[in-house]
C-alpha cells in the first residue's frame, strides 16, 4: 500500500454528471483532483457524463458502468462532485451509499470535502 507521511494513498475514481462544455468540465476535474490529492485520494480514472436532459435516474447505464469499474478495478473511493451526480431521490442516494459500503467503497463527496458516513445502517 502507497502512503504520504504515513497516512495511506487510497485509489479512487471520479464521476460527474453535467451538461458544462469540455473545458469547464476539466477545469472542474483539475480541481476535485487536486482535492482529493490532499485527502490521499489518487483519482486514476474519471467518468464523465454529458447528461442534456437531466435524468437522475439511479439505475441509468452510467452508473452501473462506475460500479462495475469500481468492482474490475479495486477502487477504494468513489469520488463525486455531491450526491446529485448519481440520484436526486434520497432513498436512493441511502441504497447507494449503504451497498457502496458492502462493497468497502467509501463515497468523497467534493462539494462538502467529506466522506460519506454510512449512518443509514440499521
Amino acid at each position: 500500500m502507497m502512503s504520504y507521511e504515513g497516512n495511506p494513498i487510497v485509489k479512487g475514481v471520479l464521476f460527474m454528471s453535467s451538461m458544462k462544455s469540455q473545458e469547464n468540465v476539466e477545469q472542474m476535474v483539475m480541481q476535485i483532483k487536486v482535492q482529493c490529492a490532499k485527502r490521499n485520494i489518487l483519482i486514476e480514472d474519471v467518468a464523465v457524463e454529458h447528461n442534456l436532459i437531466g435524468d437522475m435516474d439511479m439505475d441509468r447505464p452510467v452508473v452501473k458502468s462506475v460500479v462495475n469499474a469500481i468492482v474490475n478495478r479495486g477502487y477504494e473511493v468513489l469520488v463525486l462532485r455531491s450526491q446529485y451526480d448519481v440520484t436526486e431521490d434520497d432513498s436512493d442516494w441511502e441504497k447507494f451509499v449503504g451497498d457502496m459500503a458492502d462493497m468497502d467503497v467509501r463515497v468523497y463527496l467534493a462539494d462538502t470535502g467529506e466522506f460519506v458516513s454510512n449512518a443509514y445502517e440499521e
